[in-house]
């Protein structure tokens, strides 16, 4: 408690403590504590926990600690007289700058280097991560604005701002600046272009759901454009839908752990790229699932059978299925 000693309460009133002079008691704090207001040899005054006068961690108003500014330098502003105070109780001070011009700046500002001048001379602004001349996509940055905005120029010769955290979405893009150069290939919006939209999306961004399933893991995706992708896939895609549909038809990675290209990709069904995952259990040739649609058998009674129990393929095939357990 301010100004409770062995449990008594002690007068400070008139009492000096370095530079304060206790004036009288001025309330109590959230805490409980006493509070007293103070008079400082600068002039100030101010309201004081008792205890913190008591034990000498409060001396002054903050002047000790602050000093004398007047007729100091910071950069290019030289310190004249002080003001006053802010609403905050910052201390002002009045500067001249070395342009001719006169501005207040408070005393954080001026010790912590955040003022230098009467805001003449612009601030050089470092940016952390591209610098001008770099080409990200179909863009290329020609001035840094400050704030993690860049001014870019597109392929297409258009001139936009761009921010730092998007520029990396435009690694592989092509210039998308208006719908002629969208849709030249006519195939937006398309089943066939979502699915090149996808795989690059999940191979190239980070924030894409299944990156890290992909991207993460090092598969790539070789088709730098769309037009490849068309050129490689198209005829396929089309052969495949006239034989077992467009829903059907899906883009399927011979190697999981292959990259998107053409010499690795295949158009198949669902049930059948639901047979070449990470996770598919091959025997003799078949996945599993296809053992026990061919058997008649429960496939999750199987699978737990090899994955919990720790069954090799053959028992879990061809042991009979009990009511319970394995």
């Amino acid at each position: 408690m301010g100004g409770d000693l062995l449990g008594k309460l002690v007068d400070l009133e008139n009492r000096r403590f370095d530079r304060l002079l206790v004036i009288k008691r001025s309330g109590v704090a959230s805490n409980g504590g006493v509070m007293w207001h103070c008079k400082c040899d600068c002039g100030n005054e101010v309201d004081v926990l008792g205890r913190s006068l008591l034990i000498g961690a409060t001396k002054s108003c903050g002047c000790k600690h602050r000093g004398n500014l007047i007729n100091k330098r910071f950069e290019k502003l030289l310190v004249i007289k002080e003001l006053g105070k802010t609403k905050n109780g910052n201390i002002l001070w009045l500067c001249k700058c070395d342009c001719g011009n006169i501005t207040t700046k408070t005393t954080n500002a001026l010790i912590k280097g955040r003022a230098k001048s009467c805001g003449c001379v612009k601030p050089i602004i470092k940016p952390k991560k591209y610098k001008v001349g770099d080409t990200i996509g179909c863009y290329t940055l020609i001035e840094y604005l400050g704030k993690s905005k860049w001014k870019c120029r597109c392929s297409c010769g258009n001139e936009v701002v761009k921010s730092s955290s998007k520029l990396g979405r435009y690694k592989n893009s092509v210039c998308r600046c208006n719908k002629a150069n969208r849709e030249k290939h006519g195939m937006y919006r398309t089943r066939f272009y979502n699915t090149y939209k996808n795989i690059n999306s999940r191979c190239n961004k980070k924030y894409n759901t299944y990156y890290h399933n992909y991207g993460a893991r090092g598969i790539k995706c070789l088709w730098s454009t769309f037009e490849e992708f068309r050129d490689d896939m198209y005829q396929s895609y089309l052969e495949h839908c006239e034989e077992f549909g467009e829903d059907q038809t899906t883009l399927d990675r011979i190697d999981n752990n292959g990259n998107y290209c053409k010499e690795n990709c295949r158009w198949a069904t669902r049930k059948e790229q639901s047979c070449n995952t990470r996770k598919t259990i091959l025997y003799k040739g078949k996945c599993l699932k296809q053992w026990c649609l061919e058997l008649g058998l429960n496939y999750k009674t199987i699978n737990s059978r090899i994955r919990v129990c720790g069954w090799d393929i053959e028992k879990a095939i061809t042991t009979p299925i009990e009511k319970r357990g394995c």
